[in-house]
């Protein structure tokens, strides 16, 4: 019992059915991580791969960072990360309506394409330290956060 409630929490529900043309996004924890879940308001810094789910085609891979739910990414990623962990690994499989629709993005992204996204999630940042970092517009690092740091402290209270 336990090894499938284990498949059935990895997996997630309807992962591996996920097809062409669905309305809703399909997810998979790999690793789950340590910490706070990621809630709305967090900024979160994730290393990514994207790739075209009709063919595998790589389309993009980096390091971002940006503030859950707040319109700033596409709806699939706003979505589709609640809940993430640091350390953790969560694959998406993302439909056009949540992610470029009949637009597309440029020449790597063809409309109306459904995308698969595999998410390794750097740092999650809330409270003081993750308003300041999203309300300077700064991606979330070591330098960023210090900063960030400082910043909470000298206008939030802190001593002088």
């Amino acid at each position: 019992a336990r090894t499938s409630q284990f498949r059935t929490r990895l997996l997630g529900a309807g992962f591996e059915d996920f097809a062409p043309g669905e309305r809703e996004l399909a997810k998979r924890d790999v690793r789950i991580g340590k910490g706070e879940p990621a809630k709305e308001g967090d900024v979160i810094r994730i290393k990514y791969k994207g790739l075209l789910l009709e063919d595998g085609f790589q389309f993009d891979a980096g390091t971002f960072s940006f503030q859950l739910g707040e319109g700033t990414v596409i709806r699939g990623w706003d979505q589709g990360l609640l809940g993430v962990r640091k350390g953790g690994k969560r694959i998406l499989k993302i439909p056009p309506n949540l992610a470029y629709g009949r637009a597309g993005a440029g020449a790597l992204i063809p409309p109306n394409a459904d995308l698969q996204f595999e998410c390794e999630i750097k740092s999650v940042a809330s409270g003081p330290i993750g308003k300041a970092i999203a309300s300077l517009g700064l991606g979330l690092n070591f330098k960023t956060i210090a900063i960030a740091f400082v910043t909470s402290y000298i206008f939030l209270g802190g001593k002088k």
